[in-house]
């Protein structure tokens, strides 16, 4: 059978939310983090999003921006993306005021009826319990859009990513940022635009796994997807706005913007 890919031509790419938490409660303040928010938004922008950030939310503003969120026309968008950085625990993160669930966050994007059929994707940068992974040692065996009507559920189309496994703990540099969101930044610029989404994400748990090699710690990072097709950001296209002499216009594809985009990933 055909591979089947999420259409990812609509005219805008669609935002990154990126809820970052850095007092949580009296405990101590969450340092690195504006280091994981700024590869955060220097890849994703690159990738075409439009990033928005909200720092240090209480339980309710956070709920109250979700269903803001939710609420909004997304029918021009390819997909949408959320982060949060925070403390956590299995199935909750935290707030500056308390916790909450990730399903209370989760379940308006996913019920958001002009994001049905695309791809709704959730990065979570918290540990997800108390578990240390001392690891073990071993030996290294090797050196596109239908107007067909259809059902749809909200719970497809769905893909969330976590730091961690559940139980466990994520390790945060306090000077560098999480080591988890460098892999994946530096991912995303590289291979982001030609590489499917999953294969990329495979390369992010092994990286990580691999970061922690001369550490007596361990961290792997996992993730549960329930998208149908396969999803690449391929570059958009920029466009330009020809006026002519008696008024009328036309847009056409700008090749050099295409080619720039392209080097600056470097």
């Amino acid at each position: 059978m055909k591979e089947e890919f999420y259409n990812m031509n609509h005219a805008r790419r669609g935002d990154c939310v990126i809820f970052n938490i850095k007092h949580v409660g009296t405990e101590e303040v969450r340092a690195g983090s504006e280091q994981d928010v700024q590869r955060l938004t220097e890849s994703f922008s690159f990738l075409g999003f439009e990033v928005i950030e909200k720092v240090d939310l209480t339980k309710k503003e956070i709920i109250r921006e979700i269903h803001s969120i939710a609420d909004k026309n997304h029918y021009d968008n390819d997909c949408f993306v959320c982060v949060i950085l925070s403390h956590g625990r299995e199935g909750y993160v935290h707030t500056t005021d308390g916790e909450v669930s990730l399903s209370t966050l989760f379940d308006p994007i996913k019920n958001c009826k002009s994001l049905l059929g695309k791809p709704k994707l959730f990065f979570i940068q918290a540990c997800r319990g108390n578990t240390i992974d001392f690891g073990n040692l071993v030996q290294d065996g090797s050196l596109r859009g239908s107007e067909t009507l259809q059902m749809l559920s909200s719970e497809s189309d769905v893909l969330i990513a976590y730091a961690t496994t559940p139980d466990y703990v994520s390790w945060r540099d306090k000077k560098m940022g999480s080591i988890y969101i460098e892999v994946l930044c530096e991912l995303l610029r590289l291979e982001g635009t030609e590489t499917k989404l999953t294969e990329l994400l495979q390369k992010v748990s092994n990286y990580t796994a691999k970061c922690f090699a001369v550490s007596r710690l361990c961290q792997v990072p996992c993730y549960t997807s329930s998208l149908s097709k396969s999803l690449v950001f391929n570059l958009k296209k920029r466009v330009v706005m020809v006026m002519y002499n008696d008024g009328t216009y036309s847009n056409v594809s700008n090749t050099n913007a295409q080619i720039n985009a392209t080097h600056s990933s470097a």
